[in-house]
């Protein structure tokens, strides 16, 4: 938080995130969206596309693994998915 002060913005969630340069829980959700509903090669494509627009790094979206799994989790459980 003192380095987004430092920057003299506002401190708020989205200035955390960028700061840090851990990945949103939208950037999650949307990354996990990729994954669920493309083929690999538009899959590899749409996630390095996300990973240069928002800064991110693969360890970093990896890490997130537990917020992956629970969007993985809920999209298996919605009423009509069949895999």
């Amino acid at each position: 938080m003192a380095a987004v002060h430092a920057g003299g913005g506002a401190i708020d969630a989205d200035a955390v995130y960028a700061t840090t340069g851990q990945p949103r829980p939208m950037d999650v959700e949307a990354i996990a969206g990729v994954l669920l509903n493309s083929p690999f090669r538009e899959c590899v494509a749409k996630v390095s596309q996300i990973k240069t627009e928002r800064g991110l790094a693969l360890a970093d979206i990896v890490r997130q693994g537990a917020a992956l799994y629970k969007c993985f989790k809920s999209v298996l459980k919605a009423p009509g998915f069949s895999p």
